[in-house]
């Protein structure tokens, strides 16, 4: 929203930075944000630099971190976390990865450290549930997601398919604050339209507030887009570090 607002006020912001992909598109190095901005504005183009054609997978990854790197929103802890995730489902070693993000050893070790801790949870919550769902038995999920059988056997302990009670408990959630939502804003709008239809209020004011829920169900759609995105982007990733191992 706030580089929405420079853009708008006539700010010039720097061109985001792209490179060719073997699909015929751009993938964007730097600029995600730059481009869900102009999203806002309803803009159908961006200036962009067409950086030159990546050799490989990691140092495309390793190009889109550095780019970000001094920026006016520099990685996170979660954007070098997520870095280092798609470097370890490519098979890139600690060492490399302290080389190629840059960032010191022991930092890289940290952030290895965290990923595969996330990963291991991952495969342990799948083994379980394929033992509560009675697809295998404790040794063979234990064998099959390459968890330890004692420690899954302890997990397994009293616990019946959580990650299902998980999900429903989420769509109630998500389904009781829409609900909500929607009520409290048709509350608002009908005292809104009584006052002006009793004169209290003007129809600038009506307008004006119409126009503002618009423009923040927009933006709430835009938000998710996001999400989705980047959902969709890091499940191929997540299941290079979470799936059975081989071997």
């Amino acid at each position: 929203m706030y580089l929405a607002e420079l853009i708008e006020g006539g700010v010039i912001v720097d061109p985001i930075q792209v490179t060719a992909a073997d699909d015929g598109k751009f993938a964007i190095l730097d600029g995600r944000h730059r481009i869900e901005a102009h999203k806002l504005l309803d803009r159908k183009h961006i200036q962009a630099r067409v950086m030159p054609p990546m050799k490989n997978v990691v140092e495309e990854i390793s190009a889109a971190f550095k780019a970000n790197i001094g920026g006016a929103l520099p990685p996170s802890r979660e954007d070098v976390e997520h870095t280092v995730s798609l470097l370890c489902a490519q098979g890139v070693s600690t060492r490399e990865i302290a080389h190629l993000l840059p960032i010191p050893p022991s930092l890289a070790r940290k952030y290895v450290n965290m990923v595969s801790s996330r990963a291991l949870r991952a495969r342990m919550r799948q083994a379980m549930e394929a033992v509560t769902d009675g697809d295998l038995t404790i040794p063979e999920s234990a064998k099959k997601f390459d968890i330890d059988t004692e420690t899954l056997r302890k997990n397994l302990g009293g616990r019946k398919k959580k990650g299902q009670l998980r999900l429903s408990e989420a769509v109630n959630v998500i389904r009781r604050q829409f609900r909500s939502f929607s009520q409290r804003n048709a509350a608002m709008f009908k005292r809104l339209f009584d006052d002006y239809e009793d004169g209290e209020v003007s129809a600038e004011l009506v307008d004006k507030t119409l126009d503002t829920f618009k423009k923040s169900i927009k933006q709430m759609s835009v938000s998710f887009d996001g999400w989705k995105q980047r959902f969709d982007a890091a499940k191929p990733t997540q299941a290079k570090l979470r799936g059975p191992k081989k071997g």
